[in-house]
């Protein structure tokens, strides 16, 4: 069997359109997101009736930052690496996108794609196989298609059975020699906090059974709460880009040391962004063995002439796969 790994990227999560485009199942890809604010809005009308939520203003603010740029991502580098915007603003931006990100995950409207990637994946007993899983998506599709069969919520997911490997303050649990895990290049959009006898938690908005009016009252419990990046009693977003300099300065090493023998490469849904190029370099060059390509994208063509310029992978050893409603699984990955 060869060694493979997949790389994802938002059209992973876009799920399924109706024919005016509209969102049915998954999540906006990064242009999209003004509209998925305003459909978002709308959903939680009733409940903004009761009250004047902050979460409103930041969800607007947003919206705007995501039309004024070419992508939020693209925004967040630049308060990053420039210094034009103050930390808080920094952190800010961080905590806006994580709480747009939770409040629009649904167990309902995911992406079932990912359904069906785990359910060919996963063993009559709950086995999986030696696979490791690159994304650049900050979303929890991979959390809510695994929940079907754990139901233990995405800490308990994290810890035993996906082998996260990120830079958030769960990055002590990876176990470098599990078969199994998944890699959050971009961390992951939700919060951490300590409980009161000082255990980190996850604020999962998406895995549980809280309402509406809940949830908001969360998302203006944290819009609320001051700035510090160090201060776990405080909600900190699990966003970490993988230019910032991380808790885990052994972020790219890890994964490195998990991609090394990489035969088989799976890109799903994932343009080559200029913004990652970096990255995206130092992730091929990890995989000196690779031999084979598939990817999946309705723009696979222009995809591969960026991949060329990255690697010394030939076309003849690439494969084009259209979007449909299932992720590939590569021969070679023997299940």
């Amino acid at each position: 069997m060869s060694k493979v790994t997949y790389l994802l990227g938002a059209g992973a999560s876009a799920g399924t359109r109706n024919s005016e485009g509209g969102i049915i199942r998954g999540l906006p890809t990064i242009n999209e997101i003004p509209h998925a604010i305003d459909i978002l809005l709308r959903s939680y009308h009733n409940e903004f009736l009761y009250g004047n939520h902050p979460i409103i203003d930041a969800l607007l603010w947003l919206q705007q930052k995501c039309l004024d740029y070419p992508t939020i991502d693209t925004y967040a580098k630049i308060l990053y690496t420039t210094g034009t915007g103050s930390d808080e603003e920094y952190c800010h931006l961080k905590r806006v996108l994580s709480l747009f990100f939770m409040l629009y995950q649904t167990k309902e409207n995911r992406d079932l794609r990912y359904d069906n990637f785990v359910a060919s994946l996963m063993g009559i007993d709950k086995t999986l196989p030696p696979i490791d899983i690159l994304t650049w998506n900050y979303d929890a599709q991979l959390e809510l298609a695994f929940d079907e069969y754990f139901k233990c919520g995405i800490r308990n997911l994290w810890m035993g059975v996906l082998n996260v490997c990120d830079k958030s303050y769960f990055h002590t649990y990876f176990q470098p020699n599990n078969p199994f895990s998944i890699t959050k290049l971009n961390g992951t959009a939700f919060f951490e906090q300590n409980d009161s006898s000082g255990r980190t938690g996850i604020i999962d908005f998406i895995l549980s059974d809280w309402s509406k009016t809940q949830k908001l009252n969360k998302a203006e419990e944290i819009l609320s709460a001051k700035y510090n990046l160090m201060d776990l009693n405080l909600p900190q977003s699990g966003i970490s880009y993988v230019w910032e300099k991380g808790l885990d300065n052994e972020f790219l090493p890890k994964i490195e040391n998990r991609i090394k023998t990489t035969e088989v490469l799976v890109i799903i849904g994932y343009s080559f962004p200029y913004v990652n190029r970096p990255t995206d370099r130092f992730l091929f060059t990890s995989m000196p063995n690779l031999k084979k390509i598939y990817i999946q994208d309705p723009r696979a063509e222009q995809i591969a002439d960026t991949i060329s310029t990255l690697c010394k992978i030939s076309r003849e050893q690439m494969v084009f796969k259209n979007a449909d409603n299932q992720f590939v699984i590569p021969f070679e990955l023997e299940i």
